[in-house]
């Protein structure tokens, strides 16, 4: 397995007379890497780089931050990304066969909460989506070119802390696997599934509240196959999780393995990747 690190980069355009033509002084919060691709988030900017070739995004806002991409799980040239920032999210049409313009805007919507991730779900017609929100509830949606966007369902956890990073994993709604970061340096996960509550709202049960570091919770990734999490934090550390079998979940705990510090300052992103080895930077 390879765990990757990512810290903040900074870029500023400025002309030499010092007139004020041009300046971008921000953090790169949205990173979405793919075998053949990676999307980029920088500030309000997005960007797809795809070999020598760099497209940008064309956005409809242009005072929100961009903070994550997911791409729908269809297996063909046309398929749907998605763009959250802030509260607000952006449904393109992505034709990878298209060297001009492969991104056509299909629908942008706004929700009352922050969106701190999002996925498609596996259903290569539906075009159904989840949409987590910084306050622990989640909306699963579905995309019609006719109707637009359908709300199948709103539901939280019975835990409302302010989280500054999530993680879904998962192709099913029901297997859904959310594992989110707060303030507190704890980590929350749970699934939608057997609520407690469905009135006013479907409620599911925290199944782990994790203490995992001494800040603020930036990064989470898990690695399915081997049941390996990592999470990094303000703290400046990296910790290592192991995940129990599924079929034990509701009997063992995720257990730390080990932590360690990756870097002098914040460490921002840290990713599983397939390979047995560590790259820092």
């Amino acid at each position: 397995m390879l765990v990757y690190f990512v810290v903040p980069h900074f870029q500023i355009e400025l002309s030499i007379n010092m007139a004020p033509v041009h300046a971008l002084i921000t953090d790169a919060l949205g990173l979405s890497i793919s075998h053949k691709s990676i999307f980029s988030a920088i500030g309000n900017e997005a960007f797809l780089y795809d070999g020598n070739s760099r497209v940008q995004l064309p956005q409809r806002s242009a005072q929100k931050k961009v903070h994550g991409f997911a791409m729908s799980r269809a297996n063909a040239s046309s398929r749907l990304l998605l763009l959250h920032s802030e509260t607000e999210f952006s449904l393109y049409k992505y034709d990878a066969d298209k060297n001009e313009m492969p991104f056509q805007l299909q629908y942008v919507g706004e929700t009352q909460d922050w969106i701190n991730a999002a996925i498609f779900l596996d259903k290569s017609e539906s075009n159904e989506f989840v949409l987590h929100m910084s306050h622990g509830a989640i909306l699963q949606l579905q995309y019609h070119v006719d109707t637009k966007c359908r709300i199948l369902e709103l539901a939280c956890c019975t835990d409302y802390s302010l989280l500054y990073h999530t993680l879904l994993q998962g192709s099913q709604y029901d297997e859904l696997m959310i594992i989110s970061g707060n303030g507190f340096g704890e980590i929350l996960i749970w699934q939608p599934r057997d609520p407690v509550s469905c009135v006013p709202t479907k409620t599911y049960p925290l199944l782990w509240r994790l203490k995992a570091h001494n800040g603020v919770v930036f990064s989470i990734d898990y690695h399915l196959a081997s049941g390996l999490m990592v999470t990094a934090s303000d703290d400046r550390s990296l910790k290592f999780w192991q995940f129990p079998d599924e079929k034990q979940h509701a009997k063992e705990a995720v257990r730390p393995l080990f932590s360690c510090f990756g870097h002098t300052s914040r460490v921002m992103c840290a990713i599983i990747i397939e390979y047995a080895f560590i790259v820092v930077w």
